[in-house]
């Protein structure tokens, strides 16, 4: 019953669900890598004896075997958040699936059929995350003062999974500025604002915060983004230009994620265009 309730816990925390079929157990919704850099969400299912928790060989794609589940709704692979393709325990690769193969350690066998459920889900998200370690920090936090306190299990999470990431905000105006806030607090490792414009009186109106007119109005917002959160946190650059189809390349280069903010229509397709021919 312990893993029982961990399994609907996780998922019920989570926002993946919980199902049963004939002989089967699984779990549905689980975030994945559908090929290198391609999220999705996958099904993974174990075999049970019709009606209970006992794991039972019921179905073909079990070979055999009971310490086995099988992955749904991947091209018969799982990659892991740095892109590369995961090789552990998978014994079976289908058009549409994938079959894994995890034994416990010590050789024994799994209590139940959530035991397993838990077991198979956790190696899955792990890949997901990037990282293999379920509790502790290891990448220092950017800001440049200290932050007590703030050691939730689901706080923590969040910072591993922003910590290498390079984020480009591309347009600055009255979106641009309000995403390019929520990011610099969110613990990514780079920020880059990019914005050619000079800031007007009707954009401090946009803007988070209270910008001070008599100091920025006709200044750049490139130059405003640097100067307002440099002080708080490390990996914040301005950059005073317009982005069209001749300089993408420069935001291109070291970012893993970008927003798009661009009023002006045909530049902001030339700037996602770029963005995902790369």
């Amino acid at each position: 019953m312990q893993y029982e309730a961990l399994v609907r816990s996780e998922a019920e925390r989570r926002g993946w669900t919980i199902e049963r079929r004939d002989k089967e157990l699984g779990a549905v919704g689980i975030p994945c890598f559908l090929a290198p850099g391609i999220a999705g969400h996958c099904e993974i299912w174990v075999g049970v004896k019709s009606g209970t928790n006992v794991l039972h060989v019921s179905h073909d794609w079990q070979q055999k075997a009971l310490h086995v589940a099988n992955v749904r709704g991947v091209a018969g692979a799982l990659y892991a958040r740095c892109g590369a393709k995961s090789a552990y325990g998978v014994i079976k690769e289908t058009p549409s699936s994938c079959t894994l193969s995890i034994k416990l350690n010590g050789g024994r066998a799994y209590e139940d059929a959530w035991e397993a459920l838990n077991t198979y889900v956790r190696v899955v998200y792990s890949l997901f995350r990037g990282q293999s370690a379920p509790t502790g920090e290891s990448h220092p936090r950017p800001y440049r003062f200290e932050i007590p306190g703030d050691q939730s299990p689901e706080a923590v999470e969040w910072r591993e999974l922003l910590a290498t990431e390079n984020v480009a905000v591309v347009g600055l105006g009255g979106v641009g500025a309000w995403i390019a806030d929520f990011v610099v607090k969110a613990d990514s490792r780079e920020v880059h604002g990019w914005d050619h414009d000079r800031i007007e009186p009707k954009n401090i109106l946009r803007m988070p915060g209270a910008v001070d007119p008599e100091r920025w109005t006709g200044k750049p917002k490139a130059e405003w983004f640097q100067e307002t959160y440099c002080p708080i946190r490390k990996g914040v650059q301005g950059h005073n230009v317009k982005v069209g189809a001749d300089n993408v390349h420069e935001v291109l280069e070291g970012t893993t994620f970008a927003f798009v903010a661009v009023d002006e229509a045909e530049d902001r397709m030339t700037v996602c265009d770029s963005l995902a021919n790369a």
